[in-house]
């Protein structure tokens, strides 16, 4: 039941356009890859894709422990595989 409100209030405020930049994701603790793959496929001119592509651009990290870089080189690579051209999603089976 919890999962359920939790849904219906965090797609009220994707619709209402409270979700406007990565920053307000994370406070939701979405799941940013799954969030960017829906984006994508969903896309439908150029101006939407040049606007993601502006917004990972911009992503700066930050670990926030400084220990072993692990935190980073998982962000590195989510960066990475955003920045293909298939968006780093491949087909699912």
């Amino acid at each position: 039941m919890a999962r359920r409100t939790r849904y219906t209030e965090v797609r009220a405020k994707l619709a209402a356009g409270e979700v406007r930049e990565i920053n307000d994701l994370i406070t939701l603790n979405l799941d940013i890859r799954q969030f960017a793959q829906d984006v994508i496929e969903r896309c439908e001119g150029p101006d939407l894709l040049r606007a993601f592509w502006k917004a990972i651009e911009g992503v700066t990290v930050l670990d926030p422990t400084c220990g072993s870089g692990a935190f980073l080189f998982a962000a590195r690579t989510a960066l990475r595989n955003l920045s293909r051209p298939d968006g780093g999603f491949r087909s699912r089976p």
